[in-house]
């Protein structure tokens, strides 16, 4: 929380704050409790419930995503308080959100994949591309969207994205796209220099 203090002003500000923290608590009515127990603070949960908890356990007991249960999979969706603690920018937080998010990028994923299939084209280039946002570093939503654009003959729409991913790849992480995304695209652009010769011949 205070990494450029020394040890001993981190420890005054953390009391500090605690003793802040403890009487916010009490002034609330809510059901916590701060506990100092093994040279550490803990914070221990009555009634109260966390949005995330409630999230994960929505999606637990949800039914597979099928079309019959695509409504109550996008209000799932929907409910998604957003990773954790991500205004703030604590590098402590980061496994957590790291968690969230691939659950909820997964269930993105099952959800765009319905949705194409039931031909809901916007509903699924949204997903896709909320995707890309969030996790640009992995290939299964410029893959789904690549792949959705292939469908519907957007064949701009598909050499932007695989450029766009190939740059983010190589400028943010330093990395290629796979040999079996790369594999794809280069047979898909054999097949449309295909077509236009067959055209030409026409």
């Amino acid at each position: 929380l205070w990494p450029d203090f020394n040890l001993k002003r981190a420890t005054t500000q953390l009391h500090t704050a605690i003793y802040q923290i403890r009487k916010t608590i009490k002034t609330s009515g809510m059901d916590l409790h701060i506990k100092f127990q093994d040279e550490g603070y803990r914070l221990e949960f009555g009634n109260v419930t966390l949005d995330i908890e409630e999230w994960e356990k929505d999606l637990r007991n949800a039914p597979p995503v099928a079309p019959e249960s695509l409504p109550e999979h996008i209000a799932i969706m929907d409910k998604y308080p957003g990773d954790f603690l991500d205004e703030h920018g604590y590098g402590w937080a980061e496994p957590e959100q790291e968690r969230t998010r691939l659950l909820w990028f997964d269930h993105a994923k099952r959800i765009a994949e319905c949705c194409a299939g039931l031909e809901q084209h916007a509903e699924a280039i949204g997903l896709y591309q909320e995707m890309i946002r969030k996790m640009p570093y992995r290939e299964e939503g410029y893959e789904g969207l690549m792949k959705l654009y292939a469908s519907l003959n957007q064949r701009v729409g598909v050499r932007r994205l695989y450029q766009q991913m190939t740059s983010v790849f190589l400028e943010d992480y330093d990395m290629a796209p796979s040999k079996e995304i790369s594999a794809w695209f280069e047979a898909w652009e054999k097949e449309r220099v295909h077509e236009k010769e067959e055209a030409d011949v026409q």
